[in-house]
């Protein structure tokens, strides 16, 4: 009998069910990592959202299961299959040593791969408007913190990441990604200054160090085309690590960009998903080339959003549909289309959960109400 149907004829039963396989033994094992709890609390006919689990865990939960030989996608992670159907549905990996890539050896250059489609956006949109996409992120550094030191963390977490080494250029065959085998630091014992905008910084080192009579300030300038909040978060991490004397690992960025060039079908998969369309635009434009800008920002916070634990669907569904249903209130049409922006860790990308580098991907969400 396979797993499935042991635990179909065992639901009635008050006592969780146990793993039998090891794949089964293997997602046990890591929800009680990810979610903190009881191996014995967790049964085979369990799901994820039973036990309150959200999307940020569910990314956390897919890189260990890879790493212990098993690939469970994110649909079914988040979806209403029991931990008995994932282990059902998750596709053993042979264990393998870690794949060395060889980068090309052109001066300073340490590699050139091309830029994904959002990246090409993003950058191209730079261009037309100076200052797009781009941020500055200061940070006053306290007088007992060693500055030989940081600056070691700095370039020591630059080695290891080198996302953070790449510029952005333009040929005749499309934009490419090129990742230097230099970090250089800039230091500026003077007032502190306005970092540079985008035409000043390609090319250029993105940190950049103010000292002066006002105190020190680090700032990082970076730009969304090759980093997100997620990245700079691990960035933080990173440095912090090495600040306290901890070796980091080397992780590239171009097993992300194989996967995304190497998907399959996209063009029929959205041809299929936006047939028929009649969506409306909202909010309605003055004419079909006009392109609104944005010229102030409203930013308001809501509390004490829940779903009931027993519901097969996460609060951002619930959020994703309500939007939908305003959107059709104003527009009085039944068929509604608008952009999402997704993480995109949730890709079967090896440890994408410590990648450093921009995975965001903005996709269409269509609503037929």
């Amino acid at each position: 009998m396979s797993p499935k149907k042991r635990h179909a004829l065992a639901s009635s039963a008050t006592e969780k069910q146990s793993p039998v396989t090891s794949s089964e033994r293997i997602l046990q094992q890591v929800y009680a990592d990810i979610l903190q709890i009881q191996l014995t609390s967790i049964g085979m006919e369990d799901t994820f959202l039973r036990f309150s689990g959200d999307s940020v865990q569910a990314i956390h939960l897919i890189g260990p299961a890879r790493k212990a030989g098993l690939v469970v996608q994110m649909q079914e992670v988040l979806g209403e299959f029991s931990i008995a159907d994932q282990a059902e549905k998750a596709v053993a990996i042979a264990s393998s040593p870690s794949v060395v890539y060889e980068p090309l050896s052109l001066s300073q250059i340490e590699d050139i791969y091309p830029c994904t489609p959002l990246q090409e956006s993003m950058f191209v949109s730079s261009l037309r408007h100076p200052g797009m996409y781009t941020v500055n992120i200061w940070s006053q550094i306290p007088r007992s913190m060693d500055t030989s030191r940081l600056k070691h963390a700095w370039k020591s977490m630059a080695a290891n990441n080198p996302i953070v080494r790449t510029r952005i250029i333009h040929t005749s065959h499309g934009f490419f990604q090129v990742v230097v085998d230099k970090f250089p630091w800039q230091e500026h014992n003077a007032s502190i200054m306005e970092p540079p905008r985008l035409k000043e910084l390609v090319g250029q080192p993105l940190v950049q160090y103010f000292n002066d009579e006002k105190g020190r300030k680090l700032v990082l300038t970076s730009h969304h085309a090759v980093s997100d909040y997620w990245t700079l978060r691990l960035i933080q991490q990173q440095v912090e690590a090495a600040y306290q004397g901890q070796l980091l690992g080397t992780l590239y960025f171009h097993p992300f960009i194989q996967y995304t060039w190497g998907i399959q079908g996209v063009e029929e998969f959205w041809a299929t998903q936006l047939c028929g369309l009649d969506a409306k635009v909202f909010p309605e434009l003055p004419a079909s080339n006009y392109r609104p800008a944005a010229t102030q920002s409203l930013q308001h916070e809501i509390e004490g959003l829940c779903v009931n634990k027993q519901t097969p669907h996460t609060l951002p569904t619930h959020i994703y549909l309500a939007w939908a249903l305003l959107i059709s209130h104003y527009t009085d049409s039944p068929d509604v289309v608008y952009g999402t922006t997704l993480s995109g860790r949730n890709t079967s990308v090896l440890i994408i959960e410590n990648m450093v580098g921009q995975t965001i991907t903005t996709l269409p969400l269509r609503v037929k109400l």
